[in-house]
């Protein structure tokens, strides 16, 4: 969540949205095993923000 969010202020996102994305990123995570493995792409986030 920490990184996505980050991520997404350093990229001069609004902060709602900058949650929403890092909320995204950490959702993605999750299901995954690892730590740098389980790290999302920007399409993989976008997809998922895209359709829900």
């Amino acid at each position: 969540f920490n990184g996505g969010l980050a991520a997404a202020l350093a990229r001069g996102v609004e902060p709602l949205q900058a949650v929403r994305f890092a909320c995204a990123v950490a959702g993605i995570s999750v299901t995954r095993p690892g730590t740098a493995p389980s790290m999302p792409s920007l399409q993989e986030v976008e997809a998922l923000l895209a359709n829900g």
